[in-house]
């Protein structure tokens, strides 16, 4: 999965997001957001590929649980 999207973003030459990715760490399921941008050299070839892979389980929860707060009042 993540070769292809590294090959998705050098592939476009442009920023690719993934806004939301379930991963498997042991017992627990985390939510990442990531970013992927590839870097070339003047001559327009690749020669890095920048990831950023941030945690967004926590705010995932909190809108979660705020979505419910809000469901719960306006039903009342």
């Amino acid at each position: 999965f993540y070769r292809q999207q590294d090959q998705m973003a050098v592939e476009h030459g442009a920023l690719l997001e993934i806004p939301e990715q379930a991963i498997q760490v042991g017992d627990t399921t985390i939510l990442t957001r990531i970013l992927k941008l590839p870097l070339f050299d003047p001559q327009g070839n690749p020669t890095h590929l920048l990831c950023i892979c941030e945690d967004i389980t926590e705010r995932k929860q909190r809108e979660e649980a705020l979505r419910l707060i809000v469901e719960g009042t306006a039903s009342k």
